[in-house]
């Protein structure tokens, strides 16, 4: 059960390492959320700030992934999920802060460099979108089949009842409630 709490942890900072290097990519003429042109996003200083950037990232990641080694001490074994969730909630915070931190070097960066771009001031709106309300949506079939997913952990706690010393059954519902929110939110 540690080993997979820990792989488990280790895809969560993954996933949060993943996404926070993808966010360097140029994304519709922005670089971490900030909109520079293609010019002035391939400056020395720009690539300077976004090597920074990405091996702060991936600094995190391995000391995120460090960290929840540290599990594997006896003395820390039974307060394993408690650590795992503080741990977690740490990654995710200091990702942000991280994102956070170097988007206001590139506004900064911005503002001294006076790389200030002219917005348009028309807007354009196509008549037929507003006819076809949810077409462009998502179809229903996944909003339900995720909705039938999310009882599995119910499903497990019904025919395992040893599990349920661990697990209380009423926790088991917070994902199909969580599910069955956003199933009024796609119909409204």
């Amino acid at each position: 059960m540690l080993i997979t709490l820990i792989i488990i942890a280790w895809l969560v900072f993954g996933m949060m390492a993943a996404f926070t290097l993808f966010y360097t990519k140029d994304q519709n003429h922005q670089v971490l959320g900030v909109t520079l042109s293609d010019a002035h996003a391939q400056t020395p200083e720009i690539q300077d700030m976004l090597s920074g950037y990405k091996r702060t990232c991936i600094l995190l990641f391995l000391l995120s992934g460090g960290l929840s080694l540290l599990l594997l001490l006896p003395t820390l074994r039974s307060y394993v999920e408690f650590f795992l969730l503080i741990l977690v909630l740490a990654n995710l915070f200091l990702n942000w802060s991280v994102v956070h931190k170097y988007q206001k070097k590139l506004q900064t960066l911005k503002k001294e460099k006076g790389w200030v771009y002219q917005q348009a001031r028309i807007v354009t709106v196509d008549m037929n979108v507003v006819k076809e309300k949810g077409k462009a949506g998502i179809p229903s079939v996944w909003v339900w089949l995720f909705l039938l997913l999310s009882f599995i952990p119910t499903v497990y706690l019904l025919f395992s009842p040893a599990i349920r010393e661990f697990y209380p059954f009423g926790f088991s519902f917070i994902g199909p409630f969580s599910q069955l929110c956003m199933v009024f939110l796609y119909y409204q």
